[in-house]
C-alpha cells in the first residue's frame, strides 16, 4: 500500500493508493492521466478529486466512509482500513491500518497525514486503549517554540474582536479621531459616507473554513465565495455552511480570499473602496504566533531560554503549563488592528492552526500507546531528522517513568 505518495513511477507490488486529504503537497502526481491502482479517500475528498479532474479515470476512485472498518484485499491476504476524522481541512483523515499476521497478532499502523490533535482523537475508541506499532506522524510543528494556543480559543478570540469591532463603536472611535487629525492638517473635503469595513479572510483551496465561518455566524452575516471556491465549498455537502455562502459579493462584508491573493489585496479592496473605507485582513496560520522575546518564563519559550534547558526539563515545563492561552488576547488582537498596516488593510496575524502544536504532539505520543514514531515532516536534512527523533524519543522516556494515564 502507499500513503500519499503519487508522485512516482507506477510499482507492481502496490495495489492500493490512500490520499489523507486533498492539499496539493499530498496529492501531487495525481493528474488526468494517473491510473497506478485503486484510490481510497474520504467521501469529501474523493468529490474534491473529481472536481479538479473531471476527465480522470473516476473508477479507480474508492471513497470510504468514516469510523467503519473496511476490508481490503491482497495478492497474499487482506488488510484492514479504518478513517478516523484528523481535524484538519474538510475530509482529512487519518488512516488505521490493521494487518492479521499468518501466527494471528495484528499489526497496527497509523498515518495521521496532517492533523491537529484534539481530546475527541484522543479519546477514541479507535486509537485508546489499544496499541499501535507504528505511527506515521505530522511533524509540521515539531519544535517546543511551536506552542500556539488551542484552535477553540483562538477562534474565540478573534470571533469577539470582530463583534466588538462591526456592533460597538470603541475602535471606530478612535480611528475616526485618527482619521480627522489627518484630514484636518491635509485639508480633506469629507467623503460620502462609507461602511467601515470588509473583512477578508484568507482560506487555502480547501482549509481554513472553520474559522471563517464561526466569525460570519458571530457577526450575522454570510460570507462570499468567489466561482472556484463555491464549487470546492459545494463538494462538502454541509447544508449549514452552504446556508452561509453567497455568491454576491456586494451581500456581505465577508469575504473568502485566497492566500495566495495576499500580496495584491490593494488590487482586491479597490473593487470595493467606494463602498468600504478599509479592509481587515485576517491571515489564520500556526506560524504567526511567536512567543514575548522578552519573558524567557516556561509559558512562553524562546530559543535563548530554551538553549538553557535539557530537553526533559522542557517537556515537563510545557506539558504543566497552564497560561499557555492567555498568550493570544483581545488586547493583544486589539493592538495589531491598531498599527494600520496601510492606508486601507488592517493585517490580523491569528494564531490558528490546522496542524497540532508541539504541546498536542507530545500528548497525543504520550497518552497513546505508540510503539514506533516516524516524522513525516521536516526531513530535509540530517539535523532537522535527529532533533526529531530525540524528542520522540523523550516522549517515550516520559511515558515510560508515568505512564499513559498522567
Amino acid at each position: 500500500i502507499s500513503v500519499d505518495a503519487f508522485n512516482y513511477a507506477p510499482n507492481l507490488r502496490i495495489f492500493h493508493y490512500f490520499l489523507t486529504h486533498f492539499h496539493a503537497d499530498h496529492y501531487m502526481g495525481i493528474c488526468k492521466s494517473w491510473a497506478n491502482g485503486l484510490l481510497y479517500c474520504s467521501e469529501i475528498t474523493d468529490r474534491l478529486v473529481r472536481l479538479r479532474y473531471p476527465t480522470m479515470d473516476h473508477t479507480i476512485l474508492r471513497p470510504l466512509p468514516m469510523n467503519k472498518k473496511i476490508e481490503l484485499i491482497l495478492p497474499d491476504g487482506s488488510f484492514n482500513v479504518t478513517l478516523i476524522d484528523a481535524n484538519h481541512c474538510p475530509g482529512a483523515v487519518l488512516f488505521l491500518f490493521e494487518y492479521t499476521r499468518k501466527e494471528g497478532s495484528t499489526l497496527r499502523m497509523l498515518h495521521c497525514g496532517d492533523f491537529r490533535v484534539c481530546k475527541e482523537m484522543i479519546e477514541n475508541k479507535l486509537l485508546a486503549n489499544t496499541k499501535i506499532d507504528k505511527c506515521y506522524l505530522d511533524t509540521t510543528f515539531l519544535n517546543p517554540l511551536y506552542c500556539f494556543p488551542k484552535q477553540k480559543h483562538a477562534i474565540s478570540v478573534t470571533c469577539e474582536f470582530f463583534e466588538n469591532l462591526c456592533n460597538q463603536e470603541t475602535y471606530s472611535r478612535q480611528l475616526n479621531f485618527q482619521k480627522k487629525i489627518t484630514d484636518f492638517f491635509t485639508q480633506r473635503s469629507a467623503p460620502a459616507p462609507k461602511s467601515k469595513y470588509l473583512v477578508l479572510i484568507g482560506t487555502y483551496t480547501i482549509g481554513k473554513e472553520r474559522i471563517a465561518f464561526e466569525i460570519a455566524r458571530t457577526l450575522n452575516s454570510k460570507v462570499y465565495a468567489d466561482g472556484p471556491k463555491r464549487k470546492v465549498l459545494d463538494c462538502l455537502e454541509d447544508a449549514e455552511i452552504l446556508a452561509l455562502v453567497t455568491d454576491d459579493p456586494h451581500e456581505t462584508f465577508v469575504h473568502l480570499v485566497s492566500m495566495s491573493q495576499f500580496k495584491n489585496l490593494d488590487v482586491y479592496f479597490k473593487n470595493y473602496a467606494s463602498k468600504y473605507e478599509k479592509a481587515v485582513v485576517v491571515r489564520p496560520t500556526g506560524w504567526s504566533f511567536s512567543a514575548d522575546p522578552v519573558t524567557h518564563s516556561v509559558d512562553t519559550p524562546t530559543r535563548k531560554g530554551l538553549a538553557k534547558m535539557s530537553k526533559a526539563q522542557i517537556l515537563n515545563n510545557i506539558l504543566y503549563q497552564q497560561k499557555l492561552d492567555q498568550q493570544f488576547t483581545l488586547e493583544k488582537l486589539e493592538s495589531q488592528f491598531f498599527k494600520r498596516n496601510s492606508p486601507t488593510l488592517i493585517f490580523l496575524q491569528i494564531p490558528y492552526s490546522e496542524h497540532s502544536s508541539f504541546k498536542e504532539l507530545a500528548f497525543f505520543s504520550i497518552l497513546l500507546d505508540i510503539g514506533q514514531t516516524l516524522p513525516t515532516v521536516n526531513l530535509h536534512s540530517l539535523d532537522s531528522i535527529r532533533e526529531m527523533n530525540e524528542w520522540i524519543k523523550e516522549w517515550e522516556a516520559f511515558r515510560a517513568r508515568n505512564g499513559r494515564t498522567e
